[in-house]
């Protein structure tokens, strides 16, 4: 009797779906389903959808391990029908949710298939660069160049580690400990590394290859991008002096013209512009004059010629508007070579490392010309042929007011603007310095890692500005430019003239311009939140103790008169 009631409880159980006996190890792998399923439901924050979906694909799983836990919840049960499309290779997750009943998805025919498999195999490996395992660099205290004069046999030990800032208190290694440095092979500042070289170029070409079925698209977007822009076309006129400023685009040249034309005194609006200075594009290939009396200053399109790359910095023309100032990239490295130009005449100079050339003074030796380098020794038709190294700097050029010296910032190593200097290229004749008399005058130099510097003129060009700043701190020098040609008893003519407006402290970022005697000044003084403007007058800067706010209609803070 009792084995009959068991089989009938048994069975009854089965019937209704209300239990499952799983015997063993199906028991302890019920409840480790069970406590999974629970604190999924309870504590998962993925939306509903999503967490069904995921639900569904794991209960499929777990019935095609163990078909006896069909019965143990409806879930199960439910999802039973949607097992075989799991295994399909293509289910749609969303239908499978939602639809009520079933459904199948076609697999990938085997043609399919096979044309993605043999796309796979035409597509190149990676390249993979040399790891070597021996290479390491010294991190911490390094032994004084005592001990390697000492052992003049042995390998010298590399440099020793720069701080992150000069102010840092923390103590280094000691001894130092070996880091290992497997690809430290692949720096090479002076891009000349030939192993070097020829990886980069392998992984240039091998991701022109795994991109090469994107080359449609890309041309697609670049010429939907371009029908967007008027490639024809010209800028406002500006009013500069005693000329209007401007600068034309040509379809399908990649640089600008920079070009001007007379204005008269007391003109505050450019004449008409000539309705056919386009006309002739399609015939000549040449634009024709915007404004009447145009004189190109820059054909910046003509310097661009058989040139790999090239980027315009600054174009700075002087006070008396009969000279440029420009620098131009022609690396992709942000560093500028500086050039000067008479506009009149057409005459240009580029400038060299006077420092270089010194030094071959000094020697009595020749340096190997580089790009646009001659020897000093050979002059030819009074134009500069100074022998190499160029100058290098970072971009910016600031003319004096005498029309004769340039204002410059030269880089570090880590290519950090940290220095300005001025330099003297013209007489006040007019007439260009030879190389060899060329001096550059050290204004500013900025000795903390941290802090960049960048100079600008003021709009009304009456100061250069000096700013040395970080991403939290700032501090602006002021020169007046008519002051410029005034030298001391030692000949040195702008050196100590430099004038602070506030040294720089914690958190305090600021920066000027100069407006009818006083500094108008931006900054988050006095803890405020976004910046705000003050303003002081020009040589009572007293460090930030003497700003004002620049309120209107307030009866809050001070008002200028």
């Amino acid at each position: 009797r009792r084995e009959r009631q068991k089989q009938h409880h048994d069975d009854e159980s089965q019937k209704n779906g209300k239990k499952d006996r799983l015997e063993g190890s199906d028991r302890s792998q019920h409840n480790i389903i069970q406590l999974i399923l629970n604190i999924f439901h309870r504590n998962s924050i993925i939306p509903f959808a999503t967490m069904k979906a995921i639900f569904l694909l794991l209960s499929s799983l777990l019935i095609s391990q163990y078909p006896g836990l069909q019965a143990w919840s409806p879930s199960f049960r439910k999802v039973h029908r949607h097992q075989h499309y799991f295994t399909t290779g293509s289910y749609n997750i969303k239908k499978a949710v939602n639809s009520p009943r079933p459904f199948a998805t076609a697999p990938l025919a085997n043609d399919k298939k096979m044309s993605i498999i043999e796309a796979a195999k035409k597509v190149p490996p990676p390249p993979i660069p040399f790891r070597d395992t021996s290479s390491f660099v010294l991190a911490g205290k390094l032994p004084p160049p005592e001990t390697e004069a000492a052992t003049p046999s042995s390998s010298p030990s590399p440099t020793p580690p720069l701080r992150q800032s000069p102010s840092s208190t923390n103590p280094l290694l000691s001894p130092p400990r070996p880091i290992p440095d497997p690809y430290g092979w692949l720096r090479d500042d002076s891009r000349t590394n030939q192993d070097v070289l020829d990886h980069l170029r392998a992984e240039n070409e091998y991701g022109k290859q795994i991109t090469s079925h994107l080359e449609n698209l890309r041309e697609e977007l670049y010429e939907e991008m371009k029908s967007n822009i008027k490639e024809t076309d010209y800028t406002t006129p500006v009013a500069k002096g005693k000329y209007w400023y401007y600068f034309k685009m040509q379809e399908g040249v990649s640089y600008p013209v920079y070009c001007r034309a007379p204005r008269k005194e007391g003109e505050m609006f450019h004449p008409p512009i000539c309705e056919d200075w386009n006309a002739n594009v399609a015939s000549t290939n040449q634009l024709s004059s915007l404004m009447e009396g145009e004189e190109i200053y820059l054909d910046v399109p003509a310097l661009a010629e058989d040139k790999p790359y090239l980027s315009v910095g600054t174009i700075s023309i002087s006070p008396n508007q009969e000279f440029l100032g420009y620098t131009l990239d022609l690396t992709g490295g942000e560093t500028c070579q500086l050039s000067v130009k008479h506009i009149s005449s057409g005459k240009e100079w580029v400038l060299y490392d006077v420092n270089e050339i010194n030094v071959r003074k000094n020697i009595g030796g020749k340096v190997k010309a580089g790009v646009g380098g001659k020897d000093v020794s050979e002059p030819e038709n009074g134009t500069d042929t100074t022998t190499t190294p160029l100058l290098e700097c970072d971009g910016s050029v600031v003319w004096n007011d005498q029309n004769t010296a340039v204002f410059f910032v030269t880089m570090d190593e880590a290519h950090r603007p940290h220095r300005v200097y001025r330099r003297q290229v013209f007489k006040s004749d007019g007439s260009y310095v030879p190389p060899e008399q060329q001096k550059d005058e050290l204004l500013l130099e900025e000795r903390d890692e941290l802090f960049n510097v960048r100079i600008t003129k003021t709009f009304d060009g009456r100061f250069l500005i000096v700013r040395s700043s970080s991403k939290e701190s700032s501090e602006v020098h002021y020169l007046k430019l008519s002051h410029d040609s005034e030298s001391d008893e030692e000949g040195r003519v702008v050196e100590n003239q430099l004038t602070c407006i506030a040294k720089r402290r914690p958190k305090v970022l600021y920066r000027a311009t100069h407006c009818q005697g006083y500094w108008l000044i931006q900054t988050n003084y006095g803890e405020t939140p976004n910046l705000r403007l003050m303003a002081c007058p020009v040589g009572n800067e007293g460090n930030g103790e003497s700003w004002q706010n620049v309120l209107l209609d307030s009866e809050d803070g001070d008002n200028l008169p």
